[in-house]
């Protein structure tokens, strides 16, 4: 949960990620974010922030996958 004091809009986000190996030398992530937005900020539309957090998701599992690689 966070909230900015200028926009007087507060996040609150509920993340679950889950591992599975279905086969040796495999493993699967899944992931289910909730997050609700209230004040200012949720003005800018669901799709501009939808667009957001698929970037971060995306930077996210690409340094994951760096990280893993290199073990």
């Amino acid at each position: 949960t966070g909230s900015d004091a200028m926009t007087r809009s507060t996040l609150t986000a509920d993340v679950d990620i889950a591992l599975d190996s279905p086969e040796p030398g495999r493993t699967v992530m899944r992931y289910r974010a909730t997050v609700t937005i209230k004040g200012r900020l949720s003005i800018l539309g669901e799709m501009i922030l939808r667009a957001t957090a698929g970037a971060m998701i995306g930077e996210v599992a690409k340094r994951m996958r760096a990280q893993l690689e290199a073990a």
